[in-house]
């Protein structure tokens, strides 16, 4: 008895340490984007858009390849779909709420936003019937290299000054050092290997409860791996700067859609345990056909629109934790 309280509560302790170890390493890259992103004008917005939204995906980037090389692709793919669900109608409502409304006019047009709300839906819809192909994979990287296209204000020039701003940032000098490289590559190998540590808990933890790694990785893993993008959202509601956050963490959550596509193409067909997608397939209709009209009838999303997107990932939240109450006592 004592040895499986002690296996037990050892696991634990590694889950919450390979969190605290992504929270932490992940909110520096985090932190040094948003610091750049707040520099950027509407004329760069697309190069910010796309650059800053990939590198805060950082947390589902480690997750997905250790889940690959586990051979655990489920954590990840759940991962990914609670990650964007929770930017959408949490994060980003939060940004509305507390800091009383977020003005659009300087992000994307409608037709753009609804191409963007498209591409972050696509990996819960591919996920309905448990399978997930190649085919679904390519179709994911091909409707994310769609939005490029649709916004014609993309600059190689821009998109080259955001990389180097960024690594400015994270170097906090102009002038890269030896030991500066080393302080990057340690923090990434980091990240890395505390999602390796992640993915196996997550594992370990849907065998002795017999429920599916995807489920754990929708509805816990999500929010573990977005704690710094909450953290740094509060920052920017802060600094009175909620508009900028808007447009990159809807650019966070397309890059999952990308992540989401080489996970299926490096993975090849796998199956996943659909029934907890079908009700966030539900939710992500509504929540997302609400956020769409909300954008487009003001260019501005008000407090009391984003009440009513948050309470859709609340009532989402609680759904799915009795479920999987349910599920554990099965």
């Amino acid at each position: 008895m004592i040895y499986y309280f002690y296996m037990f509560t050892t696991h634990i302790f590694l889950f919450l340490v390979s969190l605290s170890v992504i929270w932490f390493f992940s909110g520096l890259i985090i932190e040094a984007t948003h610091r750049v992103a707040q520099r950027f004008n509407q004329s760069s917005f697309t190069a910010a858009f796309f650059i800053l939204g990939f590198l805060t995906s950082i947390s589902e980037i480690s997750v997905a390849i250790n889940s690959t090389i586990n051979k655990t692709p489920q954590v990840s793919a759940g991962n990914i779909v609670g990650a964007s669900f929770l930017v959408i109608l949490f994060i980003i409502p939060l940004l509305a709420i507390v800091g009383n409304k977020i003005h659009l006019k300087n992000t994307l047009n409608e037709a753009q936003l609804l191409i963007a709300l498209i591409i972050i839906a696509l990996p819960t819809f591919f996920l309905l019937d448990g399978a997930i192909t190649v085919d679904e994979g390519l179709a994911c990287l091909i409707m994310y290299a769609v939005l490029p296209y649709s916004i014609h204000k993309v600059s190689s020039m821009t998109s080259k000054k955001v990389v180097q701003e960024v690594e400015q940032e994270l170097m906090h000098t102009k002038h890269t050092t030896d030991l500066d490289i080393i302080k990057i590559l340690l923090a990434g190998g980091c990240i890395f290997i505390a999602g390796y540590i992640l993915v196996e808990e997550v594992v370990f933890f849907a065998e002795i409860f017999k429920v599916p790694s995807s489920i754990i990785g929708l509805l816990i893993l999500s929010i573990g791996t977005n704690i710094p993008e909450i953290t740094v959202a509060i920052r920017a509601i802060l600094k009175s700067k909620s508009d900028i956050a808007f447009g990159n963490y809807l650019g966070s959550a397309t890059a999952n859609t990308l992540i989401f596509g080489f996970l299926a193409i490096a993975n090849g067909p796998f199956t996943i345990h659909s029934s907890g997608f079908k009700l966030t397939a539900i939710l992500i209709v509504i929540g997302f056909t609400l956020l769409f009209f909300f954008a487009k009838s003001k260019n501005v999303l008000s407090k009391k629109e984003a009440s009513v997107l948050i309470s859709i990932y609340i009532a989402f939240f609680i759904i799915q934790a009795v479920s999987l109450f349910m599920l554990v006592n099965n």
